[in-house]
């Protein structure tokens, strides 16, 4: 019986690792994209191995692997110009170890290891290491710099690829010629959590309510702004601008 066991034991890995996959194209609802992806055989609804998100015209947006339907291993993605923005591994559907998020031209502004919940390094410009914040601490509310703002662990540049992706223009604004930037401000507390989403400038049409849904899909993922050493609530605002072609 012992020796019976031990080959069970032995051929189930093969059973299970050594599964038919192929591969498929498929259009992803209500978006100008495409998957190209593997998948199970036997459940196509489950992938498994490389993947590729990419625009109708070949643009790669996003491309890595799937282990049984969860995200595994290296994973990079990139703008709507192709330049990589943010790259990293997973595991079971879950970043690991080191990711690096890049700027507009290549460098690595923001570096962060999600196996340890630490921040690397990261980079401001001028601009941001100067800007002043509506913050809140112990002693009440001010408008002060911080020792460091509110940071996305997906970088600023990151947030526009994020925002740019998903924005879908308001078919009356579009019939309407309307265009222009919506402004939404929200909070981030001393724990990176978000909340108080406001549009704070308005063009209506449409626009400002998907200028707040779309923010709203970045509520996640966020460290806290830092005041004299200190986590504070911070208000922030991020733009979204809606152009017309």
């Amino acid at each position: 019986m012992k020796t019976n066991y031990l080959i069970l034991f032995l051929v189930l890995p093969t059973l299970i690792f050594g599964q038919e996959t192929i591969q498929i194209t498929r259009k992803l609802s209500n978006q100008n994209l495409m998957e190209i992806c593997n998948v199970l055989e036997s459940d196509r609804s489950t992938l498994h191995g490389s993947y590729k998100k990419v625009s109708l015209k070949g643009t790669v947006f996003s491309e890595g692997f799937y282990k049984y339907g969860a995200k595994d291993s290296l994973w990079k993605d990139y703008d709507w110009n192709g330049k990589l923005y943010r790259t990293g591994n997973y595991l079971s559907d879950k970043k690991i170890g080191l990711w690096q998020f890049f700027d507009e031209k290549g460098n690595a502004e923001l570096i962060y290891n999600f196996s340890t919940n630490e921040l690397v390094s990261f980079i401001l410009d001028d601009k941001s290491k100067n800007k002043k914040y509506n913050i809140t601490t112990a002693e009440g509310n001010k408008l002060d710099k911080l020792d460091r703002p509110p940071l996305y662990l997906g970088g600023n540049f990151g947030i526009g690829v994020l925002i740019g992706l998903n924005t879908k223009y308001p078919i009356i604004a579009a019939e309407n010629g309307v265009s222009g930037t919506v402004n939404v401000a929200f909070t981030i507390d001393s724990l990176g959590q978000t909340s108080d989403y406001i549009v704070t400038k308005k063009i209506g049409s449409g626009c400002d309510e998907e200028a707040l849904r779309v923010v709203k899909m970045l509520s996640e993922g966020w460290l806290p702004g830092i005041y004299k050493g200190q986590a504070v609530k911070v208000q922030y605002f991020i733009p979204v601008n809606f152009i017309l072609n």
